[in-house]
């Protein structure tokens, strides 16, 4: 169950400063295994068995029988000793677990909160073990199947070295049975959104969970649907809606599915299939890791922060500044804190502590330099250089550190931290994939670019992610074209390849040498005919539009330029994201090197295409500028 979010605020002071006194007394331990970071107030044998539980249940999801599973990033577990303890860092209602995202710092830190280990909590451990899969892989499930799917698995049992999956969940079935229980149609059910699920009624929320079980139960034990239930859950995951779904697939329809479901409930018909499991988890090899006395608090209050708690938070992190005045990451969480609250003096304020007291956090460096304007940009790449070569493997800071070079226009160093594609992971995420082949198009790198952008597509979840993977490739697409067409002319008059503009090559970014700077408006003169070619190919095939006007000027902000054109309608705005990706030409010839100057610009009829992104004042970038004789 996510989070919900809302403001959650204690009505009184005292009874929150009795139950954080409770949560902090208790003695915490820190245990590391393969795949887990746990902190737990529960006896260190409880943390090793839910640890050894919670590795088998990465070994079991890792089968293509079990979910469409990809490795995914040590996830953090916060393990209480008990609901009295755990009630504070709830979500509220009547939950025992959850599974969340955080809400600042790192986005791919994700953890499981449990109020304790015991058997009884085994199967809601399942149960958010199996949101996690699914969030981490990306799957676009419906509510539906996302909570019914996590329901199927919490009959999941581990035993004698094998896995038993699909045992009858006997508690839904009661609820189903009892003629009270307020069933939802099932197409009304495959309608229900995640944004809506807030105003669920209480019966509907129930109707939810047991009937979502109930449809994934049938869909994956019944002979008559299993076979090709892998297919109906890989097409749900990529967000095909479940009507189309159910009737591409085993071609049928929610009404003509409501007879096998009624009958279903009656005659479940299944027993649990055992699965052999790969490998055997031994609790006794797990580290116990050193911690310092701030450690479970710090990570206790970053769940206040995630619960949107923040009046709590608030306190917790004053109360650690106080004891422990000398730790930069209390003032690094505070100043993060701080900044996504958009209290942005004082999140300087902290992170310039951070900093003062020995902080090696590149992030920190650059939130201050992004935050102020000032500061030392040097140094937070350099630590993000050395973070990165220190670890080379972790992904998630080189995805980070891919991010913030964008941000700050370094796309050499950029390219370098998204490495190459073929050693990037396969679970990297769209925004990954767009971001490294954003890097290499801008570091000249555009055939790398390339095959990123096209992963990008393939991984796009929705209109405005395909459109921008759409730009990519159609930014990627002319700078092969101009190289090419720069290769040729060189190879014309006896120059290499590549030269200038390959980012292999040490020219591209040394001075140019004056002797091979060659003026190449006559080699690139192009008639009538073939800018209107131009301008079809763009409108046709790249999804741009084209609009006549006049100059007006260029106006500079610190994020982009827009130059603005006086058009029929009206003066538009576009943006120049990158000039050496614009095609200009003056009386049918390329320009290679218009200067653009920011302020009023010389009033001369154009022809402007662009490729349509509205944000604010701009409709779109620049891609071509045609001044007309």
């Amino acid at each position: 169950m996510a989070p919900p979010k809302g403001l959650y605020v204690a009505a009184l002071v005292l009874i929150i400063g009795l139950f954080t006194a409770s949560a902090h007394a208790a003695d915490w331990i820190k245990l590391q295994s393969p795949h887990f970071e746990l902190f737990t107030s529960q006896s260190e044998d409880a943390g090793r068995q839910a640890l050894a539980h919670l590795e088998r249940l990465h070994a079991a999801f890792r089968q293509p029988a079990a979910s469409p599973g990809e490795a995914f990033p040590p996830v953090r577990v916060i393990l209480f000793s008990g609901f009295n303890e755990f009630g504070f860092y709830s979500p509220g209602g009547l939950a025992k677990a959850y599974y969340a995202k955080p809400r600042m710092g790192d986005p791919n830190r994700n953890f499981i909160v449990i109020s304790g280990f015991d058997p009884e909590s085994i199967s809601i451990l399942n149960h958010e073990f199996s949101h996690l899969v699914s969030f981490e892989n990306q799957c676009r499930f419906p509510i539906w199947f996302e909570e019914g799917l996590a329901s199927f698995y919490e009959t999941l049992e581990f035993r004698d070295g094998q896995m038993f999956v699909g045992a009858p969940h006997e508690k839904h079935l009661k609820l189903l049975r009892n003629k009270n229980f307020p069933l939802i149609g099932l197409g009304q059910l495959f309608q229900l959104t995640y944004q809506g699920r807030r105003r669920f009624a209480d019966d509907h929320m129930n109707a939810l969970y047991v009937q979502g079980w109930a449809i994934v139960h049938l869909l994956s034990t019944n002979p008559k649907f299993a076979g090709r239930f892998p297919e109906f859950q890989r097409a749900l995951a990529a967000g095909e809606p479940t009507h189309e779904a159910l009737g591409r697939i085993y071609d049928t329809t929610a009404a003509q599915l409501r007879e096998d479901f009624l009958l279903h409930i009656k005659q479940p018909g299944a027993t649990a299939k055992a699965q052999p499991l790969p490998s055997t988890v031994d609790p006794s090899t797990f580290q116990r890791l050193p911690m310092q006395p701030w450690e479970s608090r710090l990570a206790t209050t970053e769940l206040l922060v995630t619960l949107r708690k923040d009046v709590e938070a608030e306190k917790d992190y004053t109360d650690l500044q106080r004891e422990f005045p000398q730790v930069p990451e209390i003032d690094e969480a505070f100043g993060a804190f701080k900044e996504e609250c958009g209290h942005k003096a004082m999140a300087v304020r902290h992170y310039r502590s951070a900093i003062g007291k020995g902080s090696r956090n590149p992030e920190t460096y650059l939130r201050l330099v992004t935050l102020q304007g000032t500061g030392d940009l040097n140094q937070a790449f350099s630590l993000l250089d050395e973070t990165v070569r220190q670890q080379p493997e972790n992904w998630n800071m080189r995805s980070s550190a891919l991010h913030w070079a964008l941000r700050h226009r370094r796309y050499d160093q950029g390219a370098s931290y998204a490495g190459s594609f073929d050693t990037a992971p396969r679970q990297a995420p769209f925004e990954f994939h767009l971001a490294a082949g954003t890097a290499h198009l801008r570091a000249r790198n555009p055939e790398e670019a390339k095959r990123f952008a096209a992963r990008a597509k393939q991984l796009a979840a929705d209109l405005a992610d395909n459109g921008q993977a759409d730009a990519l490739l159609a930014n990627v697409e002319t700078a092969l074209t101009r190289l090419h067409a720069a290769d040729r002319v060189a190879a014309s008059v006896g120059l290499p390849a590549h030269q200038p503009g390959n980012a292999d090559s040490p020219a591209a970014s040394a001075p140019e040498d004056p002797a091979l700077n060659v003026d190449r408006s006559q080699d690139l003169a192009i008639d009538d005919q073939r800018i209107n070619q131009t301008m079809e190919v763009f409108v046709r095939n790249r999804g741009g539009k084209v609009v006549e006007g006049t100059l007006k000027e260029l106006r500079c902000a610190a994020t982009e330029a827009l130059l603005i054109v006086a058009a029929a309608e009206g003066p538009i705005a576009v943006a120049i994201d990158d000039p050496s990706n614009i095609l200009i030409t003056r009386r049918h010839q390329h320009q290679p090197n218009h200067d653009f100057r920011c302020g009023p610009q010389k009033a001369e009829r154009v022809k402007v295409g662009y490729q349509p992104s509205v944000k604010g004042a701009r409709v779109g970038f620049l891609r071509i500028l045609e001044f007309e004789p």
